[in-house]
């Protein structure tokens, strides 16, 4: 078993696992005025992990997260098919 987290560690670029208080300040930073122009991002808390999986060619590669198409029983009816 720890083989494997030393592995595991060993994989991320801070090469150590974060602590609750670090992932505390990034809450806190949210929570607070000075975070009031981040609006729709992502930010993780990993040591820099997400960015290495990601790779070289990361700004190239298709998003992770997509926004699921409109079902159809939402969308708005089209005018041409009521003719």
């Amino acid at each position: 078993m720890a083989a494997s987290i030393e592995g595991f560690l060993k994989a991320i670029p801070a090469r150590r696992a974060g602590s609750p208080e670090e992932v505390a300040e990034l809450v806190l930073f949210l929570l607070s005025a000075k975070s009031g122009y981040c609006v729709g991002t992502l930010m993780y808390c990993d040591g820099g992990l997400d960015a290495h999986l990601r790779g070289p060619d990361w700004p190239k590669a298709p998003p992770r997260f997509t926004r699921a198409p409109t079902p159809a029983h939402a969308r708005a009816p089209d005018p041409a098919s009521a003719r």
